[in-house]
């Protein structure tokens, strides 16, 4: 991964440190910065999987009013990647928009001099039929806690706006990566069945392309900007799950009739995720550009029997 210039004075804030944070972490801490860690539990397994002299680990809700300042005087840029930890609406809304509205008049009292990166998801983009969707299409949650999502932004887009507030939205795709495989694991599993095509897209983004969007955000990204961050090309669930069921010499997915289909069968998301703007502005060109380049590599110790 390209190599960035950080403040050594000033550490980088990474607020929710899972599995995105802890990568963020890592990376910024291999390229000689300092980093300051939130999360909501203490004594967790990530405390022992990063540890380094200049990583500080801080235990707060971020929804609590004033979990920050008092831990810190100054940081650089900012990462906002909490997660509702798998909970329900109400936990989506703690996490996002109770979160937001909490942090960010903290870091301004902070004088965090860089930028504020929000991992939000394409999921805000309700469109299902099939088309080609950029960050100037209008959001169409068709969920509950898309709809969350939506309004997460909206407060950080205000404050944009109205205080000059230096945010930057990324839009994520599915992630997948080490440690992540969902697709593989059903095909290992043996659980595939798609509804009847099974033509539905998919958009997915590899974590190692992930970690190098938001570094290149906070290093380059313009304040108020919308980014898609998705791989190349998009894949029809037949194909990506046929290919992967093929690699691991696993049966074929079932098609089920789509009158037949369980509610978590039948999801209704289908579009094309765009990527341009992230690449052309920031200068950037994936890692792992398509599913194929990104599995190859997770598909490997099951190919060579080491797992």
């Amino acid at each position: 991964m390209q190599q960035q210039a950080w403040d050594a004075t000033h550490p980088v804030l990474i607020l929710g440190c899972g599995y995105i944070g802890i990568a963020v972490a890592r990376e910024i801490l291999q390229q000689g910065g300092k980093v300051v860690a939130v999360k909501r539990t203490a004594h967790t397994q990530s405390d022992k999987v990063l540890a380094h002299p200049n990583l500080t680990w801080i235990h707060a809700d971020l929804a609590e009013a004033q979990c920050l300042e008092k831990h810190l005087d100054h940081c650089s840029h900012v990462l906002y990647a909490a997660s509702s930890g798998y909970g329900g609406i109400e936990a989506y809304k703690r996490s996002y928009v109770e979160g937001l509205t909490q942090v960010i008049p903290q870091i301004q009292a902070l004088g965090c001099g860089g930028r504020f990166v929000y991992l939000s998801s394409t999921g805000v983009y309700g469109q299902n039929e099939g088309q080609w969707v950029d960050e100037k299409m209008a959001t169409r949650p068709d969920s509950e806690t898309a709809r969350v999502l939506v309004e997460a932004e909206k407060i950080l887009l205000q404050a944009c706006r109205q205080d000059h507030f230096p945010g930057i939205i990324l839009r994520l795709s599915g992630i997948y990566g080490p440690g992540r495989s969902y697709a593989m694991d059903r095909v290992l599993q043996g659980e595939v069945q798609l509804v009847s095509p099974g033509i539905r897209w998919v958009n997915m983004i590899h974590r190692e392309d992930v970690v190098q969007a938001i570094l290149a955000s906070m290093q380059s990204g313009a304040q108020g900007a919308i980014y898609n961050v998705s791989d190349d090309e998009p894949v029809p669930m037949k194909h990506l799950y046929g290919w992967l069921a093929e690699q691991l010499k696993r049966p074929q997915p079932v098609m089920t009739d789509p009158s037949h289909a369980t509610a978590t069968k039948r999801q209704v998301t289908h579009k094309r995720i765009l990527n341009q703007k992230i690449k052309t502005e920031l200068g950037l060109s994936w890692h792992y550009p398509d599913f194929k380049a990104g599995y190859t590599p997770l598909l490997k110790p099951f190919l060579e029997g080491t797992i």
